[in-house]
């Protein structure tokens, strides 16, 4: 089997998310990315903002995320789920482990075209990112960064309810 590296860094740092979408999904570590910052500017297909890895040039400028290895085929539907080539674009990166080992992924950053800063993210989204960063231990500095950033709400409830059971449920679990 033939494995790539994704550094995720939105919605896919929840693991239940990234696994309903990638089976064999494996966390390698948590990681940063230097000379950039997360926003929430990327239009979405359902009218919010989505992450997107901002490049700033500025060192002191870090973005947390995750490191994982994904089977080929999986990296290859969560290409498609993405939307790459129309919605993200894709690039290598080198990112930083707590360890100071250095990791080579590749990583999602929005097309240029799909940028709009008038854009927030829903709540449900925001949580999926905060919620999967505690539970990867990312800095709680940058969690409360994360948690603080404006949101809208969803104005599709069934929606809302859905993409939020993640959190409770996680892939392969039951509802109680």
């Amino acid at each position: 089997m033939s494995r790539v590296r994704v550094f995720a860094y939105g919605s896919n740092l929840c693991i239940a998310r990234l696994k309903s979408r990638s089976p064999s999904a494996e966390v390698l570590s948590p990681a940063r990315l230097h000379s950039h910052r997360l926003h929430f500017h990327k239009r979405g297909r359902d009218g919010s903002g989505k992450a997107d890895a901002v490049h700033t040039g500025n060192h002191v400028d870090t973005l947390w995320g995750v490191v994982y290895s994904l089977e080929v085929h999986d990296k290859r539907r969560l290409d498609e789920i993405e939307g790459l080539g129309t919605h993200y674009l894709e690039r290598e990166v080198e990112v930083l482990t707590p360890a100071e080992d250095l990791l080579t992924a590749f990583m999602y950053h929005a097309h240029p075209e799909m940028i709009d800063a008038s854009q927030r993210p829903y709540i449900w989204y925001k949580r999926l990112v905060v919620e999967g960063g505690r539970a990867h231990g990312l800095p709680d500095d940058y969690i409360e960064h994360v948690a603080g950033v404006e949101h809208i709400d969803d104005p599709c409830s069934k929606r809302a309810v859905r993409e939020s059971r993640v959190l409770v449920t996680g892939p392969g679990r039951r509802r109680r």
